[in-house]
């Protein structure tokens, strides 16, 4: 979808394997999920503001053309490693 706004309650989200090039800048919107599943696309970048997902404890990013993650993954503090 080019908008994910109205998803804010949402926890789980799994978006892998759908050949993803970006995500919408509302994507930060996102500020209850938990889990999040973006591995075998072909993401580049990520959103700036892609560190409000602040509740975030499992990303899945492997396996994208990703070079760098914005600074603001630093606010990712329930980030599990």
């Amino acid at each position: 979808p080019d908008s994910f706004g109205g998803l804010s309650t949402l926890e789980t989200l799994v978006l892998s394997r759908n050949k993803l090039s970006h995500l919408p800048e509302d994507f930060s919107k996102l500020t209850s999920i938990t889990e999040l599943r973006l591995d075998y696309n072909l993401l580049e970048k990520l959103p700036p503001q892609f560190g409000d997902l602040y509740n975030l404890r499992d990303l899945q990013l492997f396996r994208n053309k990703l070079t760098a993650l914005p600074m603001s993954v630093m606010n990712m503090s329930s980030l599990e490693v």
